[in-house]
């Protein structure tokens, strides 16, 4: 996953996050929840899936890559431009290739170590944990980055108040581990 926005000339350029599995002979565009189908002037990538257009906030972005689990891949984001239309470009930040199985890991140990309520919240999310050192992200429905806090210890709190009544992920991080909870605001 990782966080991306861009303001690419819509039609004609475009980007494409893409995976080699023999050492950079070859790419393969991936799909992910942003990406649409590449159009007929869109020069190499008709039908393929890219970005292009404007997507002026942050989105969380997210790829699966389990059809090349043991497999040494390159990861690369190519971007193609006419010489037309300049716009902004494309960026990007917080990468992470999250490796999940089926065995005993991240969801049982964060599940295990984090209780949260009430949910659905009203204003105030209460986390117990025993765990020092965890990092929370707040995220709209949509993928819009909302509270970021890092380094929080043993038990929290999250004021949902200045939120609107929805759906919210929010993300728990500590020892390289990860896992995403659906929050309901009423």
């Amino acid at each position: 996953s990782f966080q991306a926005k861009w303001d690419i000339e819509g039609s004609f350029d475009y980007v494409q996050f893409e995976i080699s599995t023999n050492n950079g002979s070859s790419w393969i565009p991936q799909c992910g929840k942003y990406t649409k189908e590449g159009g007929s002037n869109q020069s190499g990538a008709t039908a393929e899936p890219l970005y292009d257009g404007l997507q002026s906030e942050w989105v969380l972005e997210s790829i699966d890559l389990s059809d090349y689990l043991d497999q040494n891949i390159l990861m690369r984001f190519k971007l193609v431009s006419d010489t037309n239309v300049r716009e902004d470009g494309f960026y990007f930040d917080d990468l992470q290739v999250k490796i999940l199985n089926d065995n005993l890991s991240i969801d049982d140990f964060i599940a295990q170590n984090f209780n949260l309520y009430p949910n659905p919240v009203k204003d105030q999310l209460m986390i117990n944990s025993p765990i020092q050192n965890y990092d929370l992200k707040l995220f709209s429905i949509q993928g819009q980055l909302l509270f970021s806090d890092q380094n929080r210890n043993g038990n929290s709190t999250i004021d949902y108040s200045k939120f609107a009544n929805g759906i919210y992920l929010l993300n728990i991080q500590s020892n390289n581990r990860s896992q995403t909870f659906k929050i309901i605001k009423q």
